[in-house]
């Protein structure tokens, strides 16, 4: 992600009332009074922030969007990006959260503007940042002194986190928020009955899974409905060489002939594979630049006729300054 992209969601997380100083209270729940670079700014429907206590000193921030049309009985669709490492604060603000991040003006740095396709239309949203150590989401060692990296930094952690521990997590919040944990009283008690969907992209399709079995085994009481990954990354060697769209899943689409495929899966066109089973491209021979040139031709702007009609004021990628 551009770094642009990090600092206007890092001001708008920051700016809303519970975000500005984590706190190491049990669990919060704090209204969302004002959004920067949102005319007028406050949020029109009803938007709440706080951290969830997990265990072991690690805090999770969450954001919670009301749905514009009946939230006492619409859904509560959970939200996640993947990565594994990416702030679910993108899918609010580029994807599919009540406003949508553009470049700025009248000297603002960015602005908020209205997402005409904004799931919370019909379904109260929920936005996580998870493991620890992503976003405002922290552990006891993001505010050690002398640690091994700094919060701040982009190329690490300073909070261990493993698939396991991610579920053990996220399933403390979903008790925080809808249940309820003992020792604290729910904090969304009105959202306890609701419909649960979970949902998300790339990396959730491990995230996502995992933490549906781990709500029906443990917290019958949460009527889970369903769950849904675009883009799902759910196991390496299952799905090896069809991660990305690929040469093979190019042919089998038509997208390219049956020559130019062989000729790309022969050496020296390919020289192996990574980890994931993509193909590591061979350049040295003029046949090879040319085979992969009318590839990348063949599959450039694949899935462009999906796209929903324009709607004037919003670009594609809501502003070319903040493309993924």
């Amino acid at each position: 992600m551009r770094p642009s992209v990090c600092l206007a969601l890092a001001a708008l997380a920051a700016t809303s009332t519970s975000a500005s100083a984590p706190r190491k209270s049990k669990n919060t729940r704090s209204p969302v009074s004002s959004l920067p670079g949102l005319h007028p700014p406050t949020p029109a429907t009803k938007t709440s922030s706080g951290f969830i206590d997990v265990g072991n000193g690690t805090h999770l921030f969450y954001l919670l969007v009301e749905s514009q049309s009946a939230p006492a009985t619409d859904p509560l669709v959970w939200w996640t990006n993947g990565g594994p490492g990416a702030s679910s604060l993108v899918g609010a603000f580029l994807e599919n959260g009540p406003y949508l991040l553009t470049g700025g003006g009248g000297g603002s740095k960015f602005n908020l503007m209205s997402n005409p396709y904004s799931w919370n239309k019909e379904a109260n949203m929920l936005y996580v940042e998870f493991p620890a150590g992503i976003g405002f989401s922290y552990c006891e060692a993001s505010s050690a002194k002398g640690g091994t990296c700094d919060q701040s930094r982009g190329d690490c952690s300073p909070c261990l986190a493993s698939d396991t521990s991610v579920v053990d997590g996220n399933l403390a919040v979903i008790r925080a928020l809808l249940l309820g944990d003992g020792s604290s009283p729910a904090l969304f008690p009105e959202l306890a009955a609701n419909p649960v969907f979970l949902a998300g992209e790339s990396y959730a399709g491990v995230y996502l899974p995992t933490l549906a079995q781990a709500i029906l085994h443990d917290e019958p009481k949460v009527d889970l409905r369903g769950v849904w990954v675009t883009d799902p990354c759910t196991d390496n060697a299952a799905q090896s060489g069809y991660l990305d769209i690929g040469v093979r899943f190019s042919c089998d689409k038509g997208l390219i002939t049956p020559e130019l495929r062989d000729t790309l899966l022969a050496k020296p066109c390919t020289t192996g594979t990574t980890q994931v089973g993509d193909l590591v491209r061979g350049n040295s021979t003029a046949a090879c630049r040319a085979a992969w040139r009318l590839y990348d031709i063949a599959t450039a702007g694949v899935g462009d006729a999906v796209h929903p009609t324009a709607i004037n004021g919003l670009p594609m990628y809501a502003e070319e300054s903040t493309r993924i």
